[in-house]
């Protein structure tokens, strides 16, 4: 693939020193196209061992939680609500158990190498719950939305 930007190969080395900028390094390999693999190597370090594969899938979760009204998930302002809501929203990327990312929504990004434009490929095929396309204006109106000031309790504005 493309090779890494030049700050995220000299931040390598200084991350391998602690767990903190170690995972922080991790999240940042990957958003710019690193594989878990790439990253934990840049770092020196073995690509952590996969859960086994005789785990046995299925059984019974039982979770008690207090229960809140939904809103509008940029007002999320409860643990809980953000767990429910969980269960049916698809993320465009999700962060994996070792600081890395995988797309979801995302088939791919691409981060420009000052990190000031980033460019979001949408998975192709993907319909609302009414039947529609799944588009890149709808990332870009949810995107401007979490930055809208104006809406009162916006938790990421």
């Amino acid at each position: 693939g493309k090779p890494m930007p030049q700050s995220i190969v000299d931040s390598a080395a200084a991350a391998g020193k602690d767990d903190v900028s170690r995972r922080e390094f991790l999240a940042l390999a990957s958003a710019f196209g690193a594989t878990t693999a790439t990253a934990y190597a840049m770092l020196g370090m073995a690509t952590p061992a996969q859960a086994a594969a005789h785990a046995k899938a299925g059984g019974t979760v039982r979770i008690q939680q207090e229960v809140r009204g939904l809103k509008d998930p940029r007002t999320y302002d409860w643990s809980q609500i953000a767990n429910f809501a969980r269960g049916w929203q698809e993320y465009l990327v999700h962060y994996e158990n070792d600081g890395t990312f995988t797309g979801k929504l995302l088939e791919s990004w691409e981060i420009s190498d000052d990190a000031t434009v980033y460019t979001l490929n949408v998975r192709r095929g993907v319909k609302w719950n009414n039947g529609d396309d799944f588009t890149a204006e709808d990332v870009a109106r949810n995107i401007t939305g979490w930055c809208d000031k104006t809406l009162e309790g916006n938790s990421m504005a």
